[in-house]
């Protein structure tokens, strides 16, 4: 697992500003090794991947994802610093077929990974970069969405999903129903995470289907950022 190292630098200075503590003290209060802000870039990289979901554990204690926004706004931390979290959602309103804007959705592992599947023809896949796939390919048209539940259930449901995508072949195909787990496309294998992992029914579905469009708009996830604007 990779990072980034304009993201090194803001996790290390994000995880002290979260925890309000020293290294030692942060380190004996959340039973999480004090990140080494003096290692290099490989050691650092080792400790963030070893302690990742930890670390979100304490940032939900700290600090709310509104409040890290808000210092954003303000300047007074790097967006560097605000980082992909297992469970999240990725959506564009990109996607154009036949004149209906039907966009993309994708699943986050952790900060840097997601879990989708993209057309006809791809099986769900683990591992996908969001810098080439996402932040790169939508970077003026994407938003990143947060269901608005604990990170307890938002690591059962990208457990879930890693795990289905892991021990199976799910191959694209719109036919099937969104409680169907022999096929898949992009929103419902999203849904299909926070449903069979978390027991949480994100939105409900349409005829049996759920979309990019609805899971953006949906009342239970939180829009973290976006610029997609009116999906029409």
């Amino acid at each position: 697992m990779k990072i980034n190292k304009i993201l090194f630098t803001g996790v290390c200075s994000l995880s002290i500003m979260l925890s309000g503590l020293s290294n030692a003290a942060f380190a004996d209060k959340n039973m999480v090794p004090a990140p080494p802000i003096e290692a290099t870039f490989e050691e650092f990289e080792v400790w963030y991947n070893e302690n990742f979901d930890d670390l979100r554990e304490i940032s939900d204690e700290y600090k709310t994802d509104k409040e890290i926004l808000n210092e954003i706004e303000n300047g007074k931390v790097s967006i560097a610093a605000v980082s992909y979290s297992p469970g999240d959602i990725l959506v564009t309103d990109d996607n154009t077929t036949s004149g209906w804007t039907h966009g993309h959705a994708a699943l986050v592992q952790n900060s840097l990974y997601t879990t989708e599947i993209l057309k006809i023809g791809d099986d769900l896949t683990v591992d996908r970069s969001i810098k080439t796939h996402w932040t790169d390919k939508y970077s003026d048209k994407m938003a990143h969405l947060r269901p608005k539940y604990s990170s307890a259930y938002a690591t059962k449901a990208r457990d879930w999903l890693y795990n289905h995508a892991k021990e199976n072949t799910i191959p694209y195909n719109l036919a099937y129903g969104v409680y169907d787990k022999t096929t898949t496309y992009c929103s419902k294998s999203a849904w299909q995470a926070w449903y069979y992992g978390a027991n949480i029914t994100l939105v409900s579905p349409s005829a049996g289907h759920v979309t990019p469009k609805m899971l953006y708009t949906g009342s239970n996830l939180e829009i973290l950022s976006s610029n997609i604007g009116t999906w029409v």
